[in-house]
């Protein structure tokens, strides 16, 4: 089993969940290339190649030959927001850009974007950034799902957005630790749509739609970050923590709902594969979800830090200035409304709310799994 976990990696992800218009795809909610046949293989429209320390082989993609561009719904390309939220921070004043090993050997060409090519196996360090979607399956039985979550619903929401510590949590083969932001409009639950993101760990053994060259819902503008890329550096425990600083926000002007990465803009949802968030979300949520697989007893796979709540800073998961979009297109911190510890013999999270510190509205969150008094 060890040699399965290590090859578990810390992600960057992006998911974007469409119920409502599954009926329309012709693969559902997400437009996913044949595992098979792509496999490896160079992505359409490759201006240029570069291969990563680690093993990881990126394709430079013409930007308007992406995946997303295979999505029916997806027609015109926009690459920048049009309209940013009152009260957006500037681009100095978030820290410095993430490191990722690929562009130590090279960049892509403007008008590119980078693509991870699709493997069954990879020998990487087990730090990485990346992408899913809806549509996605594991290469074994999900027995549970967990959350450690707060939540702020009751309005209307353009947006949301946080600082979020990146850890490289156990996980076991087949499961997933994350740690994201939801926005979500689940009035109508048949019709749910919600636009998700955060970091992932996981062992390579799930599949679906976990990068851009697979999935067809998420158009990325932005060449300087790999979905897929490993994050540089992780958090230490008892010692420096590392975040990555996320916002999701619409656009006024098209109703498209855009991803930025420490105060860059990466892409956007286009409002057309996420109709139910046309007039806004009704709910936003952070925090952390693992997936078990085994059977026999609960998984070993950790949450945040693979600490509980109760031992803070630098011990334990923590997301920090949180808050959200409101109608009027102004940014606030959060107000929480509830707080989720779905099994808190296992996983528990402790919301501290504003202080009165450069930590904003705040909460500690994770655990370790299977022990004593998590059986």
């Amino acid at each position: 089993m060890a040699t399965e976990n290590h090859r578990a990696v810390v992600s960057f992800s992006i998911f974007v969940l469409i119920a409502v218009i599954m009926p329309i795809l012709r693969h559902g909610s997400c437009v996913e290339a044949d595992k098979h046949k792509h496999l490896g293989l160079k992505h359409k429209g490759t201006v240029k190649t570069i291969k990563s320390g680690d093993g990881d082989v990126i394709d430079c993609v013409d930007i308007y030959k992406q995946p997303a561009f295979d999505n029916p719904l997806i027609k015109d390309l926009q690459m920048e927001p049009s309209s940013y939220p009152n009260g957006m921070n500037k681009m100095e004043d978030f820290p410095p850009e993430l490191i990722q090993d690929w562009r130590k050997n090279g960049e892509c060409p403007e008008g590119t974007i980078p693509i991870l090519r699709i493997r069954t196996h990879r020998r990487s360090p087990p730090v990485h950034l990346h992408g899913r979607q809806l549509n996605h399956s594991f290469a074994g039985p999900v027995v549970l799902h967990q959350y450690a979550t707060v939540s702020e619903r009751g309005s209307t929401y353009r947006g949301a957005y946080g600082s979020i510590s990146v850890w490289e949590p156990w996980t076991e083969a087949s499961d997933f630790s994350l740690s994201q932001i939801w926005v979500v409009q689940d009035h109508d639950p048949p019709n749910l749509n919600t636009v998700e993101a955060g970091w992932i760990r996981d062992s390579y053994r799930t599949t679906g739609c976990y990068d851009l060259g697979r999935c067809g819902g998420f158009v990325q503008t932005n060449r300087r970050f790999l979905i897929g890329g490993r994050i540089e550096p992780i958090s230490v425990y008892n010692g420096q923590t590392n975040e990555i600083i996320i916002s999701i926000f619409k656009d006024s002007n098209n109703g498209n709902w855009w991803l930025s990465l420490q105060g860059f803009a990466i892409g956007y949802w286009p409002g057309s594969i996420v109709p139910g968030l046309a007039n806004g979300a009704n709910a936003v949520h952070w925090g952390g979800e693992i997936t078990g697989s085994r059977p026999d007893h609960h998984t070993t796979t950790q949450m945040g830090s693979g600490h509980f709540s109760f031992e803070g800073f630098g011990k334990s998961g923590l997301v920090k200035n949180i808050g959200v979009v409101d109608s009027s297109n102004i940014q606030r911190d959060a107000v929480i409304t509830n707080q989720l510890a779905s099994n808190p013999k296992c996983y528990d999270l402790n919301y501290q709310g504003n202080m009165g510190t450069n930590f904003g509205s705040h909460f500690y969150y994770g655990g370790p799994g299977y022990s004593a008094q998590c059986p």
